[in-house]
């Protein structure tokens, strides 16, 4: 069912999954949020599991084929971080387990086992004992990492043969390049009986729900098999609204967006099949006589402009969002266009409206012509209430997600092709 309840719930799972790979990659407070903060030394973990211990080995990629794992949508880094996400909303301890190992597996926890405190004050007994226990600890999970990271490893990697290479034996060839990858994404394209039931394999088949039109031709019946009720809803609403949303924003992150936010209050906005449906309409008197580079008033609406559909213009106020927030979720419309966002990005507005943006007298923003879709644009919002979201859901053109989410599978992607270039490129 499409509620509030459980879109809450799916963002829970998604974030847990996007700080595993977060932390698997940097266990720093930069990049891993950690779940204890009571044992957080100010400097991180450094945390002994990790991405680049499972890929160093093997060939190696040209900067141009990294570069093309980057920028395809549908086969590239994005589809391995939403592979593990899609996992794991429906088998979320997967993600938690690797989150729990980052948290256990580490400097800080060595080294609190060799002082009579845990303040950072206090020096270690012994350096030496200290680091024999260290490389004693590190060794055996390089050694026998889990399940669950390799779990994790395949599912990012398992498509990148066929973004660089093509199709043919994109699956066979990974052990050229990751001897150390787990048995089932050999075969993913078309799996041997006994792996058919194996992780990588089960989520991948969720993810053929990425592509349009799949409800026509894939097989829900398999691809839901023993799913219980709850974990469809959340499968169908990661698809339907949020995938979407972190699909296009990832394709255009260099582009220069467009976003103009919800100028009615959010729990009441009616969207219709166009996007404004409701909004201030400044090409009514006495508005007319402030803009400068147009004779043509016709349907004006406000935009804010920014590289990334994450700039500061776009994304607004960040801190401190409380009160305001506190404010946007009531019935005053004060705000509301900072709380839920439309964006699309500026060249595709200008495939559908071919004009220049407008220039005002009076505003230190830019203002837009006519009307476009409600299903090109995507929405983001912040902490929103439960009747905000609830109107949201109840539209099927309209695709949104918090804009945390966005922020952080944008930045989980890019880590990892941080780390190839710095341990799969060749030189």
């Amino acid at each position: 069912m499409r509620n509030a309840s459980t879109y809450f719930l799916l963002l829970e799972r998604i974030d847990v999954a996007l700080n595993a790979i977060s932390g698997f990659i940097c266990s720093r407070p930069c990049c891993f949020e950690f779940k204890k903060p009571c044992r957080l030394h100010k400097h991180g973990h450094h945390t002994f599991i990790g991405l680049s211990k499972h890929i160093w080995d093997g060939k190696k990629f040209s900067e141009k084929e990294i570069e093309t794992f980057d920028k395809d949508i549908k086969h590239g880094v994005l589809h391995g971080v939403l592979t593990f996400v899609a996992g794991s909303i429906i088998e979320p301890e997967i993600a938690q387990r690797i989150e729990n190992d980052i948290d256990r597996f580490n400097i800080n926890t060595i080294k609190n086992k060799h002082k009579l405190s845990k303040s950072p004050l206090e020096m270690i007994k012994s350096i030496p004992e200290c680091r024999e226990e260290e490389k004693k600890i590190g060794q055996e999970i390089y050694a026998n990492p889990s399940k669950e990271q390799k779990i994790l490893v395949s599912c990012l990697v398992h498509d990148i043969l066929k973004c660089c290479f093509g199709a043919e034996n994109h699956d066979k060839n990974l052990i050229e390049y990751f001897p150390n990858i787990d048995e089932p994404a050999l075969t993913h394209s078309n799996p041997i009986k006994k792996h058919e039931s194996e992780n990588l394999i089960r989520y991948d088949r969720l993810e053929l729900y990425r592509f349009e039109n799949s409800e026509n031709w894939v097989n829900r019946h398999k691809v839901y098999k023993n799913l219980t009720e709850l974990e469809i809803d959340l499968l169908d609403m990661f698809y339907q609204i949020v995938r979407p949303v972190l699909e296009k924003s990832y394709a255009h992150k260099d582009e220069r967006w467009i976003r103009h936010g919800l100028e009615r209050a959010p729990h009441a906005y009616r969207f219709d099949e166009n996007y404004p449906s409701m909004f201030f309409d400044f090409s009514q008197q006495p508005h007319e006589q402030f803009f400068i580079n147009t004779d043509n008033i016709d349907t004006i609406w406000a935009v804010e402009l920014s590289k990334g559909s994450l700039g500061d213009c776009i994304v607004g106020q960040t801190k401190p969002q409380e009160l305001f927030e506190s404010i946007w979720q009531e019935n005053s419309g004060f705000f509301s266009w900072e709380l839920v966002q439309g964006k699309i990005p500026l060249k595709e507005y200008g495939k559908k409206i071919p004009k220049d943006l407008i220039v005002s007298q009076t505003r230190d923003h830019f203002f837009a012509y006519g009307q476009i879709p409600t299903k090109d644009w995507i929405f983001t919002h912040k902490n929103a209430s439960h009747k905000v979201l609830a109107n949201l859901i109840q539209y099927e053109d309209v695709k949104f997600c918090h804009e945390k989410t966005v922020k952080k599978t944008i930045k989980v992607c890019e880590k990892i092709i941080d780390v190839f270039h710095a341990i799969k490129q060749e030189m």
